[in-house]
Protein backbone atom coordinates (compact mmCIF):
# COMPACT_ATOMS: atom_id res chain seq x y z
CA UNK A 1 0.00 0.00 0.00
CA UNK A 2 3.06 2.51 0.92
CA UNK A 3 4.13 2.15 -2.63
CA UNK A 4 0.94 2.13 -3.97
CA UNK A 5 0.58 5.96 -2.19
CA UNK A 6 3.51 6.79 -3.54
CA UNK A 7 2.79 6.22 -7.08
CA UNK A 8 -0.32 7.93 -7.01
CA UNK A 9 1.18 10.85 -5.29
CA UNK A 10 3.58 10.89 -7.98
CA UNK A 11 0.57 11.01 -10.48
CA UNK A 12 -1.56 13.67 -8.71
CA UNK A 13 1.54 16.43 -8.34
CA UNK A 14 3.04 15.81 -11.54
CA UNK A 15 -0.09 15.14 -13.53
CA UNK A 16 -2.21 18.41 -11.83
CA UNK A 17 0.67 20.35 -12.36
CA UNK A 18 0.87 19.48 -15.92
CA UNK A 19 -3.01 20.19 -16.31
CA UNK A 20 -2.25 23.72 -15.01
CA UNK A 21 0.29 25.13 -16.64
CA UNK A 22 -1.07 23.47 -20.10
CA UNK A 23 -4.24 25.40 -19.60
CA UNK A 24 -2.08 28.59 -18.99
CA UNK A 25 -0.39 27.59 -22.13
CA UNK A 26 -3.46 27.00 -24.04
CA UNK A 27 -4.74 30.30 -23.16
CA UNK A 28 -1.37 32.09 -23.68
CA UNK A 29 -1.41 30.07 -27.24
CA UNK A 30 -4.68 31.61 -28.41
CA UNK A 31 -3.94 35.03 -27.77
CA UNK A 32 0.16 34.86 -28.75
CA UNK A 33 0.26 32.24 -31.46
CA UNK A 34 -3.03 32.71 -33.25
CA UNK A 35 -4.09 36.19 -32.51
CA UNK A 36 -0.43 37.89 -32.01
CA UNK A 37 -1.12 39.36 -28.74
CA UNK A 38 1.65 39.66 -26.60
CA UNK A 39 0.09 39.24 -23.58
CA UNK A 40 2.63 39.81 -21.13
CA UNK A 41 0.27 40.31 -18.15
CA UNK A 42 -0.89 35.88 -18.26
CA UNK A 43 -0.52 35.97 -14.23
CA UNK A 44 -3.12 38.86 -13.76
CA UNK A 45 -5.81 36.79 -15.18
CA UNK A 46 -4.19 33.37 -13.45
CA UNK A 47 -4.37 35.26 -10.06
CA UNK A 48 -8.37 36.75 -10.80
CA UNK A 49 -9.26 33.41 -10.88
CA UNK A 50 -7.37 31.86 -7.74
CA UNK A 51 -8.68 35.17 -5.95
CA UNK A 52 -11.96 34.40 -6.81
CA UNK A 53 -12.13 31.12 -5.74
CA UNK A 54 -10.29 32.04 -2.46
CA UNK A 55 -11.98 34.98 -1.40
CA UNK A 56 -15.85 33.43 -2.44
CA UNK A 57 -15.61 30.35 -1.51
CA UNK A 58 -15.11 30.64 1.90
CA UNK A 59 -17.44 32.99 2.18
CA UNK A 60 -20.04 31.02 0.39
CA UNK A 61 -18.98 28.39 3.16
CA UNK A 62 -19.55 30.28 6.16
CA UNK A 63 -22.56 31.94 4.77
CA UNK A 64 -24.00 28.40 4.58
CA UNK A 65 -22.49 27.32 7.79
CA UNK A 66 -24.52 30.47 9.42
CA UNK A 67 -21.33 32.27 10.14
CA UNK A 68 -19.91 35.83 9.32
CA UNK A 69 -16.56 35.27 7.57
CA UNK A 70 -14.16 38.19 9.23
CA UNK A 71 -10.37 38.02 9.12
CA UNK A 72 -9.04 41.72 9.58
CA UNK A 73 -8.30 43.50 12.61
CA UNK A 74 -11.13 45.18 13.92
CA UNK A 75 -9.23 48.85 13.71
CA UNK A 76 -8.07 48.20 10.69
CA UNK A 77 -9.59 46.29 7.62
CA UNK A 78 -6.90 46.26 6.16
CA UNK A 79 -5.02 44.17 8.09
CA UNK A 80 -5.05 40.09 8.69
CA UNK A 81 -5.70 39.71 12.05
CA UNK A 82 -3.59 36.22 12.63
CA UNK A 83 -6.36 35.05 15.34
CA UNK A 84 -9.31 35.60 12.93
CA UNK A 85 -7.25 33.85 10.24
CA UNK A 86 -6.47 30.89 12.43
CA UNK A 87 -10.04 30.35 12.96
CA UNK A 88 -10.98 30.73 9.36
CA UNK A 89 -8.77 28.29 9.02
CA UNK A 90 -9.94 25.88 11.20
CA UNK A 91 -13.46 26.06 9.58
CA UNK A 92 -12.51 25.62 6.37
CA UNK A 93 -10.61 22.53 7.04
CA UNK A 94 -13.77 21.26 8.74
CA UNK A 95 -15.71 21.89 5.68
CA UNK A 96 -13.21 20.42 3.18
CA UNK A 97 -13.27 17.32 5.92
CA UNK A 98 -16.79 16.80 6.55
CA UNK A 99 -19.04 18.40 4.54
CA UNK A 100 -19.17 17.51 1.33
CA UNK A 101 -22.85 19.63 0.55
CA UNK A 102 -21.11 22.45 1.25
CA UNK A 103 -17.29 21.83 0.02
CA UNK A 104 -18.51 21.28 -3.29
CA UNK A 105 -21.68 23.65 -3.97
CA UNK A 106 -19.17 26.55 -2.86
CA UNK A 107 -15.96 25.10 -4.94
CA UNK A 108 -17.81 25.21 -7.95
CA UNK A 109 -19.26 28.35 -7.65
CA UNK A 110 -16.62 30.44 -7.12
CA UNK A 111 -14.94 28.49 -9.81
CA UNK A 112 -17.27 29.68 -12.19
CA UNK A 113 -17.49 32.82 -10.98
CA UNK A 114 -13.81 33.07 -11.43
CA UNK A 115 -13.26 31.97 -14.97
CA UNK A 116 -16.24 34.59 -15.31
CA UNK A 117 -14.40 37.40 -13.38
CA UNK A 118 -10.99 36.32 -15.62
CA UNK A 119 -12.87 37.14 -18.98
CA UNK A 120 -14.46 40.19 -17.53
CA UNK A 121 -10.91 41.56 -17.27
CA UNK A 122 -9.98 40.23 -20.33
CA UNK A 123 -12.97 41.84 -22.18
CA UNK A 124 -11.07 45.52 -20.27
CA UNK A 125 -7.46 44.16 -21.21
CA UNK A 126 -8.80 44.10 -25.35
CA UNK A 127 -8.83 47.63 -25.41
CA UNK A 128 -5.22 48.44 -24.65
CA UNK A 129 -4.40 45.68 -27.61
CA UNK A 130 -6.49 48.07 -30.05
CA UNK A 131 -4.58 51.65 -28.93
CA UNK A 132 -0.79 50.14 -28.31
CA UNK A 133 1.99 48.51 -30.21
CA UNK A 134 2.49 45.06 -29.46
CA UNK A 135 6.07 46.05 -27.38
CA UNK A 136 3.74 48.45 -25.19
CA UNK A 137 0.86 46.40 -24.99
CA UNK A 138 3.32 43.71 -23.54
CA UNK A 139 4.31 46.29 -20.98
CA UNK A 140 0.97 47.40 -20.37
CA UNK A 141 -0.39 43.91 -19.41
CA UNK A 142 2.68 43.31 -17.41
CA UNK A 143 2.04 45.92 -15.26
CA UNK A 144 -1.38 44.88 -15.13
CA UNK A 145 -0.49 41.66 -13.68
CA UNK A 146 1.70 43.72 -10.73
CA UNK A 147 -1.06 45.80 -9.85
CA UNK A 148 -3.56 42.21 -9.42
CA UNK A 149 -0.70 40.96 -7.47
CA UNK A 150 -0.40 44.41 -5.35
CA UNK A 151 -4.21 44.60 -4.53
CA UNK A 152 -4.10 41.02 -3.26
CA UNK A 153 -0.74 41.99 -1.51
CA UNK A 154 -2.55 44.83 0.27
CA UNK A 155 -5.96 44.48 1.11
CA UNK A 156 -5.75 41.50 3.14
CA UNK A 157 -9.45 41.43 3.58
CA UNK A 158 -9.72 39.87 0.42
CA UNK A 159 -7.63 36.91 0.93
CA UNK A 160 -5.47 37.13 3.67
CA UNK A 161 -2.86 38.92 1.41
CA UNK A 162 0.36 37.65 1.69
CA UNK A 163 -0.58 35.71 4.62
CA UNK A 164 -1.55 31.60 3.54
CA UNK A 165 -5.25 31.10 4.07
CA UNK A 166 -7.04 27.92 3.69
CA UNK A 167 -9.39 27.24 1.02
CA UNK A 168 -12.32 25.39 0.01
CA UNK A 169 -11.21 21.81 -1.64
CA UNK A 170 -14.16 20.06 -3.61
CA UNK A 171 -13.23 16.45 -2.99
CA UNK A 172 -11.04 16.26 0.45
CA UNK A 173 -14.09 15.01 2.24
CA UNK A 174 -13.80 11.70 0.45
CA UNK A 175 -10.81 10.68 3.21
CA UNK A 176 -14.27 11.24 6.01
CA UNK A 177 -15.64 8.13 4.19
CA UNK A 178 -12.71 6.00 4.74
CA UNK A 179 -10.76 5.80 1.72
CA UNK A 180 -7.17 6.91 1.76
CA UNK A 181 -6.05 10.53 1.04
CA UNK A 182 -4.81 9.39 -2.49
CA UNK A 183 -8.58 8.57 -3.46
CA UNK A 184 -9.81 12.17 -2.49
CA UNK A 185 -6.49 13.43 -4.38
CA UNK A 186 -6.88 11.59 -7.93
CA UNK A 187 -10.44 12.39 -7.49
CA UNK A 188 -9.42 16.19 -7.72
CA UNK A 189 -6.51 15.27 -10.50
CA UNK A 190 -9.35 13.66 -12.55
CA UNK A 191 -11.74 16.45 -12.76
CA UNK A 192 -8.50 18.76 -13.38
CA UNK A 193 -7.81 16.03 -16.78
CA UNK A 194 -11.23 16.54 -17.82
CA UNK A 195 -11.48 20.21 -17.96
CA UNK A 196 -8.25 20.23 -19.95
CA UNK A 197 -9.20 17.55 -22.30
CA UNK A 198 -12.84 19.86 -22.86
CA UNK A 199 -10.53 23.17 -23.25
CA UNK A 200 -8.58 21.33 -25.28
CA UNK A 201 -11.32 20.24 -27.43
CA UNK A 202 -13.35 23.06 -27.93
CA UNK A 203 -10.38 25.68 -28.86
CA UNK A 204 -9.29 22.56 -31.54
CA UNK A 205 -12.74 23.03 -32.94
CA UNK A 206 -12.81 26.90 -32.70
CA UNK A 207 -9.60 27.04 -33.93
CA UNK A 208 -9.87 24.99 -36.93
CA UNK A 209 -12.96 27.36 -37.91
CA UNK A 210 -13.22 30.30 -39.85
CA UNK A 211 -12.96 32.35 -36.54
CA UNK A 212 -9.26 30.76 -36.82
CA UNK A 213 -7.70 31.99 -40.16
CA UNK A 214 -9.04 35.38 -38.68
CA UNK A 215 -6.94 35.06 -35.94
CA UNK A 216 -3.91 34.22 -37.82
CA UNK A 217 -4.68 36.39 -40.93
CA UNK A 218 -4.73 39.49 -38.24
CA UNK A 219 -1.33 38.33 -36.66
CA UNK A 220 0.63 38.25 -39.86
CA UNK A 221 -1.15 41.47 -40.97
CA UNK A 222 -3.67 44.07 -39.45
CA UNK A 223 -3.87 45.80 -42.80
CA UNK A 224 -4.79 43.52 -45.10
CA UNK A 225 -7.10 41.97 -42.07
CA UNK A 226 -9.19 45.05 -41.99
CA UNK A 227 -8.93 45.60 -45.71
CA UNK A 228 -10.60 41.68 -46.31
CA UNK A 229 -13.34 43.40 -43.82
CA UNK A 230 -12.22 41.49 -40.70
CA UNK A 231 -13.33 43.46 -37.05
CA UNK A 232 -10.03 43.24 -35.28
CA UNK A 233 -11.57 45.10 -32.24
CA UNK A 234 -14.01 41.52 -32.33
CA UNK A 235 -11.23 39.35 -32.82
CA UNK A 236 -8.67 40.72 -30.16
CA UNK A 237 -11.90 40.86 -27.60
CA UNK A 238 -12.84 37.26 -28.10
CA UNK A 239 -9.29 35.76 -27.84
CA UNK A 240 -8.73 37.39 -24.52
CA UNK A 241 -11.52 36.99 -22.92
CA UNK A 242 -11.40 33.13 -24.04
CA UNK A 243 -7.63 33.21 -22.89
CA UNK A 244 -8.32 34.70 -19.78
CA UNK A 245 -11.27 32.89 -18.51
CA UNK A 246 -9.10 29.57 -19.65
CA UNK A 247 -6.35 30.88 -17.32
CA UNK A 248 -8.59 32.28 -14.39
CA UNK A 249 -9.81 28.37 -14.93
CA UNK A 250 -6.33 27.35 -14.12
CA UNK A 251 -5.97 29.43 -11.08
CA UNK A 252 -9.16 28.12 -9.35
CA UNK A 253 -7.54 24.32 -10.14
CA UNK A 254 -4.19 25.88 -8.46
CA UNK A 255 -5.67 26.82 -5.15
CA UNK A 256 -7.79 23.98 -4.84
CA UNK A 257 -5.00 21.57 -5.35
CA UNK A 258 -2.65 23.50 -2.90
CA UNK A 259 -5.83 23.99 -0.20
CA UNK A 260 -4.03 27.66 0.50
CA UNK A 261 -4.14 31.32 -0.88
CA UNK A 262 -1.13 34.20 -0.81
CA UNK A 263 -1.33 36.41 -2.83
CA UNK A 264 2.50 37.28 -3.04
CA UNK A 265 2.60 33.81 -5.03
CA UNK A 266 1.35 35.38 -8.62
CA UNK A 267 4.59 36.85 -9.92
CA UNK A 268 5.98 38.16 -13.44
CA UNK A 269 7.64 34.71 -13.28
CA UNK A 270 4.82 32.70 -14.35
CA UNK A 271 4.09 34.85 -17.29
CA UNK A 272 7.70 34.12 -18.34
CA UNK A 273 7.20 30.12 -17.37
CA UNK A 274 4.22 30.11 -19.53
CA UNK A 275 5.66 31.72 -22.49
CA UNK A 276 8.87 29.60 -22.75
CA UNK A 277 6.30 26.62 -22.75
CA UNK A 278 4.33 28.12 -25.70
CA UNK A 279 7.67 28.85 -27.71
CA UNK A 280 9.28 25.96 -26.35
CA UNK A 281 6.53 23.57 -28.03
CA UNK A 282 5.48 25.71 -31.20
CA UNK A 283 3.45 28.84 -31.01
CA UNK A 284 0.20 28.35 -33.32
CA UNK A 285 -0.12 24.27 -32.14
CA UNK A 286 -2.00 23.37 -29.37
CA UNK A 287 -0.20 20.46 -29.36
CA UNK A 288 3.03 22.01 -29.18
CA UNK A 289 1.43 23.52 -25.90
CA UNK A 290 1.50 20.78 -24.08
CA UNK A 291 4.22 19.12 -25.18
CA UNK A 292 6.08 22.49 -24.06
CA UNK A 293 3.57 22.36 -20.40
CA UNK A 294 4.77 18.19 -20.26
CA UNK A 295 8.84 18.67 -20.91
CA UNK A 296 8.71 22.07 -18.30
CA UNK A 297 6.85 20.12 -15.98
CA UNK A 298 9.46 17.30 -16.31
CA UNK A 299 12.86 19.62 -15.87
CA UNK A 300 11.08 21.27 -12.81
CA UNK A 301 10.81 18.01 -11.25
CA UNK A 302 14.07 17.12 -12.00
CA UNK A 303 15.38 20.43 -10.42
CA UNK A 304 13.71 19.54 -7.56
CA UNK A 305 15.03 16.34 -7.31
CA UNK A 306 18.42 17.74 -7.40
CA UNK A 307 17.74 19.93 -4.55
CA UNK A 308 16.34 17.15 -2.14
CA UNK A 309 18.75 15.03 -3.13
CA UNK A 310 21.84 17.54 -3.11
CA UNK A 311 20.90 20.00 -0.39
CA UNK A 312 24.73 21.27 0.22
CA UNK A 313 25.18 22.37 -3.32
CA UNK A 314 26.77 25.98 -3.54
CA UNK A 315 24.05 27.62 -5.73
CA UNK A 316 20.66 27.79 -5.40
CA UNK A 317 18.64 25.54 -7.42
CA UNK A 318 15.42 28.07 -7.11
CA UNK A 319 17.63 30.11 -9.01
CA UNK A 320 18.83 27.78 -11.72
CA UNK A 321 14.87 27.71 -12.48
CA UNK A 322 14.91 31.50 -13.54
CA UNK A 323 18.34 31.31 -15.91
CA UNK A 324 17.49 28.57 -17.24
CA UNK A 325 13.89 29.96 -18.15
CA UNK A 326 16.11 33.21 -20.09
CA UNK A 327 18.44 30.35 -21.66
CA UNK A 328 14.95 28.12 -22.86
CA UNK A 329 13.68 31.33 -24.42
CA UNK A 330 17.40 32.84 -26.19
CA UNK A 331 17.64 29.24 -27.69
CA UNK A 332 14.58 28.85 -28.63
CA UNK A 333 14.30 32.35 -30.67
CA UNK A 334 17.78 31.78 -31.71
CA UNK A 335 17.86 27.93 -33.16
CA UNK A 336 13.90 27.03 -33.26
CA UNK A 337 11.69 30.01 -33.62
CA UNK A 338 9.43 27.57 -34.73
CA UNK A 339 9.22 25.62 -32.01
CA UNK A 340 9.38 21.42 -31.35
CA UNK A 341 6.11 21.16 -33.14
CA UNK A 342 5.44 24.27 -35.60
CA UNK A 343 2.32 25.54 -36.38
CA UNK A 344 0.10 23.40 -38.52
CA UNK A 345 -2.22 24.16 -41.69
CA UNK A 346 -6.06 25.12 -40.66
CA UNK A 347 -8.59 22.68 -42.07
CA UNK A 348 -11.92 23.46 -41.95
CA UNK A 349 -14.62 21.42 -42.15
CA UNK A 350 -15.45 22.54 -45.18
CA UNK A 351 -11.99 22.51 -46.47
CA UNK A 352 -12.00 18.75 -45.54
CA UNK A 353 -15.05 17.98 -47.48
CA UNK A 354 -13.78 19.26 -50.10
CA UNK A 355 -10.10 17.40 -49.61
CA UNK A 356 -12.52 14.33 -49.27
CA UNK A 357 -14.90 14.99 -52.76
CA UNK A 358 -11.12 15.66 -55.03
CA UNK A 359 -9.86 12.19 -53.25
CA UNK A 360 -13.05 10.06 -54.20
CA UNK A 361 -12.86 11.95 -57.75
CA UNK A 362 -9.69 10.74 -58.04
CA UNK A 363 -10.44 7.43 -57.09
CA UNK A 364 -13.36 7.03 -59.37
CA UNK A 365 -11.03 8.17 -62.57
Amino acid sequence: MPVLEAVFGVIYSIGTFFVIYALLALSLNLELGYGGISNFGKVAFYAIGAFAVGAIANRIAFMMLGKIFDITQTYNPNIADPFKLAEVNSIITYVNLNRPDIALTSYFISLIAGVLLAGLFGYLASYPALKLRIDYLGITLLVFGEIIRTIGNSYEALVAGPHSMAVVRPFAWITSLGYPAYVADMTFFAFSLLMLIIVYVLLERMLNSPFGRDLKAMRDDELAAMSLGKDLAKLKAYSMIIGSMIAGLAGGIYVAYTGAISASEYIPFITFIVWTIVLLGGAGNNNGALLGALIWIGLDRILRIIKDAFPALPFSVDLLRYLLTGVFIVLIITYRPAGILPEKEIKTVAWRRLEKEIKAGGGEE
